[in-house]
């Protein structure tokens, strides 16, 4: 698996067992558009979107377009890396926020 794919297994890991019950996602595909992020959530009324990053760390410039483009129509933008440690990812906002870590 490649290190973007580990870091997509812990986020879909991550919201399968939330338990939140206010919360809707899907992983978003499709080979013939780039750009797009990997996830779309709705949570307690927002959607998120999240963009999973293996070894390159920046977001593309058709990612950055995107995300500018989300966030410019009231969407919330988060990117999932990986972390110091095996198998810990850390998940922030376009400001560098750290919003959550999941080990």
């Amino acid at each position: 698996m490649t290190p973007e794919g580990k870091v997509k297994a812990r986020v879909k890991k991550w919201l399968k067992e939330s338990g939140w019950k206010d919360i809707w996602w899907t992983m978003l595909s499709d080979r013939y558009r780039s750009g797009l992020p990997d996830f779309l959530l709705i949570w307690g009324g927002k959607v998120i979107f999240i963009e999973a990053k293996g070894k390159s760390k920046e977001l593309t410039k058709l990612q950055a377009y995107v995300s500018k483009k989300i966030c410019a129509a009231g969407g919330d933008y988060w990117i999932a890396l990986p972390y110091h440690e095996e198998g810990e990812v850390c998940v922030r906002n376009l400001k560098g926020h750290i919003l959550r870590m999941l080990s």
